[in-house]
């Protein structure tokens, strides 16, 4: 189950696109070490990619940040 700091980086990455953890800290009001923390989650569990210093979302983590927006509005 997503925690609210992964809900926070697919949903900036969905709205906004490839982005890096100072930035996702500043648009999310997250540290920057707990998004870091959660990126390197995420990555493993094949929602985000790292491209050199931005993350940007894979394909399944495309689904899995319109799953959660689309459950948020109900």
């Amino acid at each position: 189950m997503p925690t609210e700091v992964d809900r926070a980086i697919l949903s900036e990455l969905l709205a906004v696109g490839n982005l890096s953890p100072s930035i996702l800290a500043d648009r999310t009001g997250h540290h920057s070490k707990s998004i870091s923390r959660r990126l390197d989650v995420l990555e493993d569990d094949g929602y985000v990619e790292n491209l050199g210093g931005v993350w940007t979302l894979t394909v399944s983590g495309v689904r899995m940040a319109q799953a959660l927006h689309t459950d948020s509005n109900f």
